[in-house]
């Protein structure tokens, strides 16, 4: 995982300016969307509420890449990896 991208994370706020910072930084590099996406289906990560934020966003200004067939398995991926991601996401539905 890039660390420079989680600390920015980490370091956002709530303001729309820092997460339209974060979505254009997400836009540019499709790497870091897949990190972005396994902070934000990490519900044990106290930053994934901000990942979901950008994630939001970025789902918003493109709904197709919720298509894309190779994001769609990783999220499937993380969530059969994961059975804890899986039963505190449960838990919130």
């Amino acid at each position: 995982m890039d660390a420079g991208f989680y600390n920015q994370i980490q370091k956002s706020s709530a303001h729309l300016g820092s997460i339209l910072l974060l979505l254009k930084i997400v836009t540019d590099d499709e790497n870091l969307r897949e990190q972005l996406f396994e902070i934000a289906f990490n519900l044990s990560d106290k930053n994934h509420h901000k990942a979901i934020w950008i994630v939001e966003l970025l789902t918003e200004k493109n709904i197709v890449i919720w298509f894309e067939v190779r994001w769609l398995s990783n999220i499937i991926l993380l969530f059969k990896d994961n059975r804890q991601n899986r039963e505190n996401y449960l838990k919130l539905l």
